[in-house]
């Protein structure tokens, strides 16, 4: 399965919100709480697999 390249969006949606913090306050406001939200989420899973990776680590030594 491959994997999709994220980080190309990025610039995208820095522009995104380059633009509508000039034009429109409203949907500029909207769009950061969905980058707050998608940031929140990459660092919930990133901690999980860490915490996760840690956990059988600690398993198997102790077998």
């Amino acid at each position: 399965m491959k994997r999709k390249n994220y980080w190309l969006f990025l610039p995208l949606y820095i522009g995104l919100l380059y633009v509508t913090k000039i034009y429109f306050p409203v949907i500029y406001k909207i769009l950061m709480a969905i980058g707050e939200l998608c940031l929140l989420i990459v660092i919930i899973t990133v901690l999980y697999y860490l915490i996760r990776h840690l956990i059988i680590r600690i398993t198997y030594k102790e077998k």
